[in-house]
């Protein structure tokens, strides 16, 4: 999913260089991430897909759509069409 150049991540979260975050597989090892069943702390993995989310739409021109979904399965279900619009 990343690639071979590492990318520095700031304390805000912010991406140095990230044009290269996502290689050409990107798209099935996020989808690959996604079947992982984590049983607890999902409020830390929520943080994560989010900004991964972010990360892969400012990159890719697009919302990896099955990323955005699971970031809205059980928490704010209807706030997903505000995100989508949001992201760029």
């Amino acid at each position: 999913m990343f690639s071979p150049n590492a990318i520095s991540l700031y304390p805000a979260g912010h991406l140095r260089g990230s044009r290269t975050f996502f290689d050409d597989q990107a798209d099935q090892q996020i989808d690959d991430l996604l079947r992982i069943n984590f049983t607890q702390n999902m409020k830390s993995m929520e943080v994560y897909y989010r900004q991964v989310c972010l990360w892969y739409a400012r990159q890719r021109g697009r919302i990896h759509r099955p990323l955005a979904e699971t970031l809205f399965r059980y928490n704010r279900r209807p706030r997903l069409a505000g995100f989508l619009l949001n992201s760029f």
